[in-house]
């Protein structure tokens, strides 16, 4: 390490992990300590992916608010800690939806327009709201996202044919549909 004082060692650095401020709620514990190591990874996982909006890794160019990872772990999330006030500000999916209903891969919106409106991805407009209401019983986050989510509805039904979707980019199956 150039301009270090000294010879490095491990005792001489701290570790900080920063996350947003979120209560654990949650435990888990089994007989199999393999398992009991993994939630704990998970939860820690969590706390490294949740630092102002919900990202896929920490780590690379993924620390952008993937939407699809968010909605796939939402009632995952609530289950370890309060994450109510953490969905509803981190998840912003309106702020950044396009005119014609598409959600764009990242909220906010760093990646090119069009690489929005994928299903997965763009399902998080309705997922989240709904879970964290199905958690919560709070319908404030509901009715402030529910006009976005029924323009992302639309934009599906209007995107089909005989509600077969027929236009974009589908990361999860990983070709274009024509």
């Amino acid at each position: 390490m150039q301009g270090y004082p000294g010879p490095i060692s491990l005792d001489k650095f701290e570790g900080i992990v920063l996350y947003s401020e979120m209560q654990r709620v949650g435990t888990y514990e089994c007989s199999n300590t393999l398992i009991n190591q993994l939630q704990h990874n998970i939860q820690w996982g969590q706390r490294g992916n949740f630092l102002d909006v919900p990202t896929d890794c920490p780590q690379r160019d993924e620390r952008l608010g993937w939407t699809g990872d968010a909605q796939a772990f939402s009632r995952t999330a609530a289950y370890n800690f309060d994450v109510q006030n953490f969905l509803q500000n981190g998840c912003k999916i309106s702020a950044d939806q396009n005119p014609d209903g598409g959600v764009p891969h990242v909220i906010p919106n760093a990646l090119r327009p069009e690489a929005a409106a994928s299903a997965g991805w763009a399902d998080a407009a309705t997922i989240i709201p709904w879970n964290m209401y199905t958690i919560y019983g709070d319908t404030s986050f509901l009715k402030r996202q529910y006009p976005s989510m029924k323009k992302w509805v639309q934009y599906m039904v209007d995107s089909s044919n005989q509600y077969l979707w027929n236009k974009g980019f589908h990361l999860e199956i990983g070709y274009f549909i024509v």
